[in-house]
């Protein structure tokens, strides 16, 4: 099956079909669509997508992970996007870029940048994150830590020190 995830480029994706059970570990470089049962850990150099009726009881680490619908029993661990549709349930820890959550999370979230509660999103752990915004409707049951923005110290540019003597006349013309 082609899937476009990358600009223009068409590039060959593993789908997992419904109905399909799959019992231990997954490991793939290529885009991976699950719509199946996993009951293992699921690694993936790449985009992984939940759909349907998917269901993983496993952890899951990927690029980028969008889990559309379906259920995550682990932990989460992206250094991409993280998406958590509306009819979705994760129940585990979650490491990731950033992420926007319309589902439920049971477990804690520790963000590198940006969190997104939608209107309908559930909440039950703490969150560790840069920035985090919270739309009216979400539900937050748990702590917020702001991570401090760790300044480099300012560092004073050496200069050459300039000796002007003031009854030293200049001259416009020539610039002396």
């Amino acid at each position: 099956m082609d899937n476009n995830y990358e600009g223009n480029e068409a590039v060959e994706a593993t789908v997992f079909a419904k109905g399909l059970v799959i019992e231990g570990d997954v490991q793939v470089d290529s885009p991976l669509m699950v719509n199946g049962v996993v009951n293992g850990n699921i690694t993936s150099n790449n985009h992984v997508e939940l759909d349907e009726e998917a269901s993983v009881k496993g952890d899951i680490r990927a690029m980028q992970l969008h889990v559309n619908s379906g259920k995550v029993e682990g932990d989460i661990h992206t250094d991409g996007q993280l998406y958590i549709g509306k009819d979705t349930y994760v129940k585990g820890s979650i490491i990731a870029g950033s992420v926007i959550v319309e589902g439920n999370i049971d477990g804690n979230i520790q963000v590198e940048g940006n969190i997104r509660l939608l209107n309908s999103a559930k909440v039950l752990g703490s969150i560790h994150t840069a920035e985090i915004e919270i739309d009216r409707g979400a539900k937050l049951s748990g702590n917020v830590q702001i991570k401090d923005v760790v300044e480099e110290p300012h560092q004073d540019i050496e200069s050459e020190h300039i000796h002007v003597d003031e009854t030293t006349p200049y001259n416009q013309e020539n610039g002396e």
